[in-house]
């Protein structure tokens, strides 16, 4: 997978049904993703496209980088129209199959990705075979399990900062 492929992983995150069934919906304890994350990444990309301009997206040409910005933009304008709209405020099954807002953002980021002729299908085949050789090897799950372990350190480091902060601003 070029650059640019791995680049509109987060778009392709978005726009696969299939794969937001198989992990959000079905997700188990070491395999899963959170709608908030795959919108998180969605404005992330966005962002660095702003930042790094031409250099970014280095398998596209000028007028593909330019319909991923337009894209982009037009998810934001979903999103913004509800501002309040939050992925984890519905079940998972329900975000997924029934709830319109997500239904557009999927659509949205689906055509981004055929402007730019990525294949939607072949990304979701390979997803596929990565999650099975997670699941076969011992190894890969080693590392996934330490690196859940490391993210999950992380939060409650991070939650103790700010809880110590918001201590010492009230004197104690």
């Amino acid at each position: 997978m070029n650059d640019s492929n791995y680049s509109l992983q987060a778009l392709a995150r978005l726009a696969s049904q299939t794969l937001q069934r198989r992990l959000i919906v079905h997700g188990s304890k070491n395999f899963y993703l959170l709608p908030t994350e795959i919108i998180e990444d969605v404005l992330a990309l966005r962002d660095r496209i702003a930042a790094q301009g031409e250099s970014f997206l280095p398998g596209l040409n000028a007028n593909e980088r330019a319909r991923v910005a337009l894209c982009l933009s037009r998810i934001e304008a979903l999103l913004a129209k509800s501002p309040h709209w939050q992925p984890d405020h519905f079940p998972n099954e329900v975000l997924i199959e029934e709830e319109p807002l997500w239904s557009a953002l999927r659509a949205e980021a689906a055509a981004c990705l055929a402007e730019v002729d990525f294949s939607l299908s072949e990304w979701e085949e390979e997803q596929d075979s990565i999650l099975i050789e997670l699941l076969i090897s011992p190894r890969l799950q080693t590392q996934l399990a330490a690196l859940q372990r490391e993210r999950k350190q992380s939060q409650h480091l991070l939650i103790n900062d700010i809880l110590q902060e918001w201590l010492a601003s009230k004197g104690n």
